[in-house]
């Protein structure tokens, strides 16, 4: 029981802290300044989120397809695979991927992972973010992990 209220208050936490970077509710149109000053240090390493990108980087502007590149430790991997999202600031999907390695998946060392995701060039809103999610068949939201990155697309 304990570990369903730990693994609740984490997905709250992050419905916020997205919620706070897109300004979801608060105004109709969201400009560059915004994102400017909103930042997250979704590149950083903690023991929470054992997943390091090297491209893109927070708040970078991007065209399409975006080019996804990063190490992570293997237990991120099912069968050499994690899916990545791009959601766009009115929280829509609008590019899915699969990140993969072409190293030993099966590890709990750091491997490096790649992926490539496309999205429509006519795009309602210039910002966006990607989400990538480590590959959890069970479903329990106790052993999800998540990272975030925040983008400007163009």
């Amino acid at each position: 029981m304990k570990k369903i209220i730990v693994a609740f208050i984490v997905v709250i936490f992050a419905i916020i802290l997205v919620a706070r970077i897109f300004d979801w509710g608060e105004s109709d149109s969201i400009s560059s300044n915004t994102l400017a000053s909103t930042t997250i240090d979704a590149n950083q390493n903690s023991t929470d989120t054992p997943i390091f990108v090297s491209y893109p980087i927070d708040n970078e502007t991007v065209t399409s397809p975006i080019h996804i590149t990063g190490t992570v430790t293997g237990n991120w991997f099912f069968e050499g695979s994690f899916p990545i999202e791009l959601v766009n600031s009115d929280g829509d999907i609008i590019g899915t991927t699969t990140a993969h390695t072409s190293g030993d998946w099966a590890t709990t060392s750091d491997i490096d992972f790649s992926a490539d995701i496309s999205y429509p060039q006519a795009t309602t809103t210039d910002r966006a973010f990607l989400l990538l999610s480590n590959d959890n068949p069970s479903g329990d939201p106790f052993h999800l992990q998540e990272k975030f990155i925040p983008l400007m697309l163009r």
